[in-house]
């Protein structure tokens, strides 16, 4: 444990394994079960922060959503959420984000599979720009 805190210059721990994945007995694997004990241990060691990102965050119920917060509150862990490709922030998920405090979105904007999208269009240009903005008046 020590290596992942003290012996990096920032001294931030970054873990993304899904609590939703603890919760299925089928899925779960990676360790997602135990991520309450990985989280007790790193926090002795005092790190300036601990992150979490959650790629899947918004397509899961609120219930989920007020788990996740809840446990990074005891934890003191900062959540850094998917904004689910450029689709997610025009459905308003860089506002949602702001508002439930999030640390911060990841963006894939292109994806052959998922959005079929191949390029970075303006309008994904345009909807990053605005959620960025929301971040910095938060700030």
């Amino acid at each position: 444990m020590k290596i992942f805190v003290m012996e990096q210059p920032a001294r931030e721990v970054w873990f993304n394994l899904s609590r939703m994945k603890a919760q299925m007995p089928n899925l779960s694997c990676h360790g997602c079960e135990w991520i309450d004990d990985y989280l007790a241990e790193w926090k002795k060691l005092k790190p300036k922060a601990i992150n979490h990102i959650s790629f899947n965050y918004f397509p899961y119920p609120e219930s989920y959503q007020k788990m996740i917060l809840e446990k990074n509150k005891l934890f003191g862990v900062n959540e850094i959420a998917g904004a689910e490709y450029a689709e997610g922030l025009r459905a308003g998920n860089g506002k949602r984000a702001v508002e439930l405090g999030l640390r911060g979105l990841i963006i894939g904007p292109t994806h052959p599979l998922f959005t079929h999208h191949r390029r970075i269009e303006q309008w994904m240009l345009e909807e990053i720009s605005k959620a960025n903005k929301l971040f910095e008046a938060r700030q």
